[in-house]
């Protein structure tokens, strides 16, 4: 007999604003365990689908929980994060359900685009693919996005964190049966955090060890090529605009002695003001200046944020890595830039193989490459990956 899932109130009506993010989580989740424990991955609350978010968009998952846990800032201080557990239909294998941690892209800054409540952009109907090939998947929505904010975009490391983070608290569910290794599959800037992610020993320590990764269009050069064209015209899409300013603001956040008044021309300020309070900033249809933004000493300073805390293509990475890419995306993400990427990773000695997709949009290299990053989770599940795995000799061609 087919039964039908209880409609639930959706979880965003608790994200109208920033004061009501804390109290509407916080207040809804039943204690799990001592709130103020700082350890890594400390599992802290935890509510389970009976009473909380609906998983009507995900048709192949069994049972959702949703989660605080404890991961690390860009000062190394503990802070909170929340994320969600789904696990497949039906009965777990001996092991455990195989595990794969999902890293959104970037989806803002303000409080009400965390990946989960997103209204922008969705990645639910990819996630149900995993489900429905029986693998458990944990969702992090990144730290930031609560009252530890505010939140900072393109931080490998804190972002790399806040997934190995969530597989440590994942495992402390009771009654959940997961298998100890997993993969790390990520888009744009998620994209760049495993990869982040891959370049760290046993992130989630040795009893939960990290397999491969798998990058889907990941961020990289490309972000400093983009705030270089915004110093140097003013005709960027409106999208673009909004990743500018994204990138600004965080940059920001780590080093306050950015001058938004110097770096930003006031055509722009409407923009760089919108990001902070919506998931999609509009843009501007022109600026009466010449660029959005200026060079000099703030420019720099942004620059130096992206090349120190977004993933450095020249780290030698320590488990496989799977890079797609897209050869139609419109956004920074480029198939020449990520091939040139996977091919300096290669001469760091990185195990890598690069694809590409015919593609429509900058989304879709998802659910075009998802066959081949099944097939690279199931490779690298064994015990032993060979050393010439990978395409490494055809990119350094």
């Amino acid at each position: 007999m087919q039964t039908t899932r209880p409609t639930r109130k959706p979880l965003h009506y608790c994200f109208s604003f920033v004061a009501a993010i804390s109290f509407c989580l916080m207040s809804s989740f039943p204690a799990y365990g001592k709130q103020s424990d700082t350890r890594y991955g400390q599992l802290n609350m935890i509510k389970s689908l009976e009473e909380s978010a609906s998983i009507d968009n995900y048709p192949h998952a069994g049972e959702s929980y949703l989660v605080s846990y404890t991961t690390r800032d860009y000062k190394e201080r503990p802070v909170p994060a929340f994320g969600q557990v789904l696990l497949p239909s039906g009965k777990a294998p001996e092991g455990g359900f195989p595990v794969v941690v999902f890293a959104a892209g970037t989806t803002g800054l303000a409080p009400q685009c965390a990946p989960s409540i997103s209204k922008e952009v969705r990645y639910d109907d990819y996630v149900d693919l995993w489900l429905e090939k029986g693998y458990a998947v944990l969702r992090p929505d990144y730290q930031g996005f609560d009252v530890s904010g505010p939140r900072v975009v393109l931080d490998g490391a804190t972002n790399a964190a806040d997934l190995a983070g969530l597989v440590i608290a994942a495992h402390d569910i009771k009654g959940v049966n997961l298998a100890n290794q997993w993969l790390a599959v990520g888009h744009s800037e998620g994209g760049a955090a495993v990869l982040w992610l891959a370049s760290l020993d046993n992130p989630a320590s040795k009893t939960h060890p990290l397999k491969g990764v798998v990058a889907a269009a990941p961020t990289g050069t490309g972000v400093v090529d983009m705030l270089t064209g915004a110093a140097n015209t003013n005709k960027l899409p409106g999208v673009l605009q909004g990743y500018v300013a994204m990138t600004i603001l965080s940059a920001k956040v780590q080093d306050p002695s950015v001058n938004l008044d110097a770096l930003v021309n006031p055509g722009f300020m409407p923009v760089i003001e919108d990001t902070r309070v919506s998931c999609k900033p509009s843009g501007v249809t022109e600026v009466t200046e010449d660029s959005y933004i200026n060079l000099g000493d703030d420019f720099n300073k942004v620059v130096q944020f992206v090349e120190t805390r977004s993933y450095l293509p020249t780290n030698k990475l320590n488990v496989p890595v799977l890079i797609v890419a897209g050869l139609t995306d419109e956004s920074s993400v480029s198939a020449d830039l990520a091939r040139d990427e996977s091919r300096k990773l290669c001469e760091a000695g990185s195990m890598v193989d690069f694809q590409t997709f015919t593609t429509q949009s900058h989304q879709d290299i998802l659910p075009r490459s998802f066959d081949r990053s099944v097939e690279f989770a199931s490779y690298v599940s064994q015990k032993v990956v060979p050393g010439d795995f990978g395409n490494c000799t055809e990119i350094k061609g």
